[in-house]
């Protein structure tokens, strides 16, 4: 476990985990935005959490889309799209996250396996 303090933020990594946070079984998988609460794993006053995808679909263009719920921006999006079929493929990104912890995702619909993990935050 690691913390390191800078400008006034905390990064605390929750070390080695033995399973991951959410699966399939989480996400809708249709191409549209949903917003997913994550409070259960991710404690109050975060601003940035570290998180591990790790996606398998049935094309190439399987993809997904994390980013805090509220923000129109197309900037500050952790997004990424498989690159082979039927492999997984592992991601890993900093995504903010709103206040309420609420993420907005939108995960197309021929993704066939998604795990994710939170691997550490911004306090």
């Amino acid at each position: 476990m690691f913390f390191s303090r800078r400008a006034g933020s905390l990064i605390i990594d929750r070390g080695n985990l033995a399973t991951f946070d959410y699966n399939e079984t989480a996400f809708i998988k249709d191409g549209v935005p949903h917003d997913i609460d994550v409070s259960a794993v991710v404690p109050v006053g975060c601003k940035w959490v570290y998180m591990e995808v790790a996606l398998m679909g049935s094309s190439i263009v399987s993809g997904f889309s994390f980013k805090p719920k509220g923000f129109v921006s197309i900037f500050n999006i952790f997004l990424h799209f498989n690159k082979s079929i039927d492999t997984v493929e592992n991601y890993y990104g900093w995504v903010q996250i709103s206040s309420d912890r609420l993420l907005t995702y939108t995960m197309s619909a021929d993704v066939t396996s998604v795990w994710v993990t939170f691997k550490a935050w911004v306090k």
